[in-house]
């Protein structure tokens, strides 16, 4: 038996893909294991965000092409900065 305005997995299969499926399972599962309030949308960050280290060498090349050249991008930069980096095995 059906109730009214209730859609079966399979309906909400053919009109969503499978993609609907599983998010609907996947929050079947959470509600199961912590009720409503395991539906409330929580962060998204990292627990361990990666820290960002370059050899202090990097960086003073990174500063002198900026002093250098202080127009071009990224882009123009990474290609000098390469170089260097091969050069002093970095």
């Amino acid at each position: 038996m059906r109730v009214a305005g209730r859609r079966s997995r399979l309906d909400t299969y053919r009109t969503r893909g499978a993609s609907a499926d599983s998010s609907a399972l996947g929050w079947r599962a959470v509600y199961r294991r912590s009720g409503a309030e395991g539906l409330v949308p929580g962060s998204r960050r990292p627990h361990r965000p990666r820290k960002r280290e370059w050899p202090a060498a990097v960086l003073a090349e990174i500063r002198r092409l900026r002093e250098a050249h202080p127009n071009p991008g990224k882009r123009k930069i990474h290609p000098l900065l390469r170089r260097f980096c091969a050069e002093q095995g970095l």
